[in-house]
């Protein structure tokens, strides 16, 4: 008999500071790890730090025809993707809500809202395929409205309500849909004299592992709280 298949994952914002634990956790759980990125500078850093073995994609998951193309090769590729994490958007400065620029709005709203729109538009149906784990990666912002990060916040709430709604449009489907939401800063390679209480990315990687597992069945449809679950976990 050939050696069984490798489950595959694909891993949105792989490529960033947080992407990069996701990963490595996945690739050491012995998936076959799909990251794509529109910055092959970013892939070729997330190769040199985590190693071979990934499945790198330079492509613009934000441009339609682009993602529908990188998803249907993906999948062709893998024999079907049975997980999908999206762990996109960032921590920005911003400013007083009531002071802030159009610009400004627009910018963190593509960042952290119509970002994950187009990625559940391309990769869901991978999962709903598969009777898969869709997993959203948000921060302690969505609910936790923060001076200064106001337009963060409100994308990052917002983002809690993207998940409902494409829970019950995976409902039929089989497929799963959840977030882990991580309480607390995040200890990366880039941050300078982490503290002991910051989760590190590797835990969120670990912990995006558990979640995607058949035994974490019960958290379909929730929002899971990082620390809750670190602690459970210990």
């Amino acid at each position: 008999m050939g050696a069984e298949k490798e489950r595959a994952v694909i891993v949105a914002g792989g490529a960033g500071a947080v992407g990069e634990g996701i990963v490595r956790a996945f690739r050491k759980a012995g998936y076959a790890v799909v990251v794509p990125s529109r910055s092959a500078k970013r892939l070729e850093a997330l190769h040199a730090a985590v190693g071979d073995g990934l499945d790198l994609v330079e492509t613009d998951l934000s441009n339609p025809a682009a993602a529908r193309e990188f998803a249907t090769n993906a999948a062709a590729r893998h024999g079907g993707i049975e997980v999908v994490v999206a762990a996109l958007g960032g921590w920005s400065h911003t400013g007083r809500l009531l002071d802030a620029s159009a610009e400004v709005w627009n910018r963190v709203l593509e960042d952290g809202l119509t970002s994950h729109m187009r990625t559940a538009q391309a990769l869901a149906p991978l999962v709903a395929t598969t009777r898969g784990v869709y997993l959203l990666i948000n921060g302690g912002a969505a609910d936790q409205p923060v001076p200064d990060y106001g337009p963060v916040s409100i994308t990052a709430a917002a983002q809690a309500m993207l998940m409902r709604v494409l829970d019950q449009e995976l409902a039929t489907s089989g497929a799963r849909s959840l977030t882990l939401l991580v309480d607390s800063i995040v200890a990366t390679r880039s941050r300078e004299h982490p503290k002991a209480q910051w989760i590190t990315a590797d835990e969120v990687g670990r912990l995006a592992v558990m979640l995607a597992s058949p035994e974490a069945a019960p958290f379909a449809g929730q929002v899971v709280r990082a620390r809750q679950l670190r602690r459970k976990a210990l």
